[in-house]
């Protein structure tokens, strides 16, 4: 069992001319430094006017749950009871470990509100501080990211479920491992649009390893900075995000080979028009609260066949690529069938399509299933993954293309958007 009061234990040196085992001093800490008033946690938060100084001997028990030793925190660490939780702050690096069950004493410190986080400050590791055992570890809370915005969590040890890096953070490193800037602030999402903020410090042991790519779960402290809730990780080991993304992506890191959002228009993508005056053209809108911009097939003239081509994608640094895309379909008024949909809005991918009209070149179309269209009576998109076929996965001049075709019997408008090929890094 550790000691950690070095001034205690060179005592015990003086009086006994020996020094017989540092890890276990028989010594009675509660003689030497007092216990008196006990408090909770809660009871520091609540029940008293912060900042407070502690002027009498008072103490508070609690058990550590994130330590210094992955370098994500520095002369700090987190701390709960029964009741709540707190981060302690020292005057130098300590060696405690989450699971050291302990004592600390508080004459003379004070208790702040440090800008959302509460915290004991100007701890001395050996002389405020009684570790009482070892190894109790405490349980992590599981919750959602919902869960830990009702401030119920705030600085306790949680596994939050359900969560992943943003898109824009794939292929990035936990932090900036060059020691340029202290900490980076990144997101986490869950499938239902919640967001957090993810803090790491760069002299984190892992700071130059890259993120996960899956959904799944991480154990970490909820911190907290004003009202922007924070989650700190404290292992590599606790973080398990390999399960597929809320688009259905695999959850293995993959390379993205082309991408194109319609930010701004067609962006990278070509349109050709081979029948008809219609063409793809670019739009914004906002559906059931969301902005969705897309390119958007309808007709003005009947019978129409047009073309939306993507640029050229080299595949042969990739394999088990696949497509990424979100779709619309709908005809006002009436509603449009499966059937009709699997025949006029169709997708199709080619390796020797260069320019023009597209029929002059080979073109290799998916079979959409009905999981894969959408219901064709309203303007909701449906997320769309299809596996890249194996011969074209050693291509360098791949193209896909959303093909648009109408006649006399039927007729409906077609929105694509956020369409992506992404691949495994071979």
């Amino acid at each position: 069992m550790k000691r950690t009061i070095i001034s205690l234990i060179a005592a015990l040196i003086a009086t006994t001319g020996c020094f017989k085992d540092p890890a276990e001093p028989n010594i009675d800490f509660d003689a030497i430094i007092p216990v008196g008033k006990i408090y909770t946690l809660k009871e520091l938060k609540t029940d008293l006017s912060l900042p407070y100084t502690f002027d009498t001997a008072a103490s508070v028990y609690a058990t550590i749950t994130m330590d210094e030793k992955n370098g994500n925190l520095y002369k700090q660490v987190y701390a709960q009871d029964s009741t709540d939780a707190i981060r302690l702050v020292f005057t130098e690096s300590t060696g405690f470990s989450a699971g050291d069950s302990i004592r600390v004493y508080l004459k003379g410190k004070t208790i702040v509100n440090n800008h959302g986080t509460y915290e004991i400050q100007t701890l001395q590791p050996d002389s405020n501080i009684v570790v009482l055992a070892n190894r109790k570890f405490i349980e992590p809370a599981d919750v959602t990211l919902e869960q830990l915005m009702t401030r119920s969590y705030d600085l306790m040890l949680v596994k939050v479920h359900d969560i992943q890096f943003i898109n824009s953070l794939l292929g990035t490193t936990w932090a900036d491992s060059s020691k340029e800037v202290s900490a980076v602030s990144d997101t986490l999402e869950n499938c239902a649009g919640s967001k957090i903020v993810l803090r790491n410090s760069s002299y984190a042991t892992f700071a130059a390893q890259k993120v996960p790519c899956g959904n799944g779960s991480m154990v970490a402290v909820a911190g907290v900075y004003n009202t922007t809730m924070q989650l700190i990780v404290r292992s590599m080991s606790e973080v398990e995000m390999e399960g597929d993304r809320c688009d259905g992506t695999p959850g293995v890191c993959q390379k993205v080979v082309m991408e194109e959002t319609f930010a701004n228009g067609k962006g990278v993508f070509e349109t050709v028009s081979v029948i008809g005056d219609s063409t793809w053209t670019w739009k914004q809108y906002t559906v059931s609260g969301r902005p969705e911009k897309c390119m958007e097939m309808t007709i003005t003239t009947i019978p129409n066949e047009d073309w939306l081509i993507s640029p050229a994608m080299d595949l042969t640094q990739v394999v088990n690529a696949r497509v990424y895309f979100r779709h619309a379909i709908n005809k006002v008024p009436g509603d449009v069938s499966i059937e009709n949909m699997k025949k006029q809005q169709t997708v199709w991918i080619s390796k020797d399509y260069v320019s023009g009209d597209p029929n002059n070149a080979t073109w290799t179309q998916w079979q959409l299933t009905e999981e894969n269209l959408p219901s064709g009576k309203d303007w909701l998109f449906t997320n769309v993954q299809l596996p890249i076929p194996t011969e074209f996965m050693t291509e360098s001049n791949v193209r896909i293309a959303f093909k648009y075709t109408c006649d006399e019997s039927f007729s409906a408008t077609w929105r694509v958007n956020e369409i992506s090929v992404k691949g495994e890094e071979k």
